[in-house]
């Protein structure tokens, strides 16, 4: 993993500053990335490291259109007659590369980030599309209209111009890319936090199958690199552990719903009491299984609501207690915008998926909403509606006392779920 990390650090740093033009934010970006991204490579069946950096990439396009959101939630709409034309500054640095940095940071965001998916990703007009649900031809448009954008600005300033130097510029960028210390603090910190359990199953394991025991472990955390290899050992572990080995293992089998039953969660806030949620399985199956296993895991057990607008929503389930976590896996956006038919409106009370820019970037984040709020609708997963414990709702988002005007709770603040529990009837 270390080694894996290394490999990509730079790449998917330098592709964030380039997006963001701020070091500080591409360090927290990175970090992000680099953090969720394990998990994510697991649960998606990554089978190479081709696929591994596709990821991390991407994982870095849905950090950093989520920061430009919260400031600019209009940034990546589609200019007008998808006229992507711009007037640069005429101050142009005599230095080529130092101009090009400089003309691609005055682009505006969605200009930007096509341009660095292209360039420096090396992301097809078709796969940066698909990321920004957007068809090809706006793409191809974004991309034609920067090469006669950075003509304009350097063609009278700079012989030997070219829109190919341009881009070969951008790329030679990362081999002097300084990556601040704070990411690979917290990238360390991330693998450690994976590595532990491993030893710990590694131990377990070691009487019955030697050193396959310790391949067996690091593909369960790494089968991207070993899927192979994997399966095989797998096996071998099957088949030299007891039964009564295998009946003490205290880790949680996710489980498939039953159609004929009706699922409630009563979900217990610290101080406050429970909110009763009838979940809709009809509307949103996989939305409804993601959050019920969770739930019954325990996921959910002890973290809290860290973004409340009164009149609007409360929001938790975030492990960072930020806004930016989520469990290992991410699920489909089940609602119209994303091809679902889902007919929950987002009226009060409704429960509903929290998810970045990226329609199928939803994992443990889930709101409920205090007053209407049908302009969601068609874009977030609802999946149920309070039944109990409206007025715990009225009363947090009342009391609440946020930061800023995106909802902030500070920490100690926050309220705390004390546990979700699953009924059936």
């Amino acid at each position: 993993m270390e080694s894996i990390y290394e490999s990509y650090r730079d790449k998917v740093y330098y592709t964030a500053l380039l997006m963001l033009s701020d070091s500080t934010r591409a360090a927290e970006a990175a970090s992000w990335v680099f953090k969720n991204v394990w998990g994510n490579a697991v649960a998606q069946n990554i089978s190479s490291e081709e696929e591994f950096e596709n990821l991390a990439l991407r994982k870095t396009l849905e950090c950093c259109k989520r920061k430009i959101n919260k400031k600019k939630q209009k940034a990546f709409r589609v200019p007008e007659n998808r006229d992507f034309s711009v007037a640069f500054d005429k101050n142009i640095s005599d230095d080529f590369k130092t101009a090009v940095f400089d003309l691609t940071a005055q682009l505006p965001e969605l200009h930007r980030f096509i341009l660095v998916l292209n360039t420096v990703a090396g992301f097809s007009s078709e796969e940066i599309a698909d990321l920004f649900k957007l068809d090809v031809k706006t793409i191809d448009a974004a991309l034609e209209a920067q090469k006669k954008n950075f003509e304009r600005a350097l063609k009278s300033s700079h012989d030997g111009y070219s829109f190919e130097k341009v881009a070969e510029a951008l790329k030679d960028g990362q081999k002097n890319v300084s990556v601040p210390k704070s990411v690979d603090k917290y990238a360390a910190s991330a693998i450690d936090s994976i590595a532990a359990p491993l030893e710990k199953k590694k131990k377990k394991y070691a009487m019955y199958s030697g050193v396959f025991a310790v391949i067996f472990c690091m593909a369960v955390a790494l089968g991207f690199l070993f899927p192979v290899i994997q399966d095989k050992v797998s096996t071998v572990i099957e088949n030299n552990t007891s039964s009564s080995e295998s009946s003490e293992s205290e880790e949680y089998e996710p489980v498939t719903l039953d159609e004929s039953l009706t699922y409630y969660a009563d979900i217990n806030i610290k101080d406050h009491g429970t909110i009763t949620v009838k979940l809709d399985q009809e509307a949103a199956p996989i939305t409804m299984e993601n959050f019920v296993n969770l739930a019954q895991s325990g996921f959910y057990d002890g973290l809290k609501f860290h973004r409340i607008m009164d009149g609007f929503m409360m929001q938790g389930g975030d492990p960072n207690g930020d806004g930016t976590g989520g469990s290992e896996n991410t699920i489909v956006g089940e609602f119209s915008a994303n091809g679902y038919d889902n007919t929950l409106s987002h009226t009060r009370g409704a429960i509903s998926m929290a998810r970045s820019t990226d329609y199928d970037s939803a994992s443990s984040q889930f709101f409920i909403v205090q007053e209407d709020s049908t302009f969601l609708d068609g874009e977030y997963a609802a999946f149920g509606y309070v039944t109990e414990g409206m007025n715990i709702v009225d009363t947090i988002c009342q009391s609440a006392e946020p930061t800023d005007d995106n909802g902030t709770i500070e920490a100690s603040q926050q309220p705390v779920i004390e546990s979700i529990t699953i009924r059936t009837e």
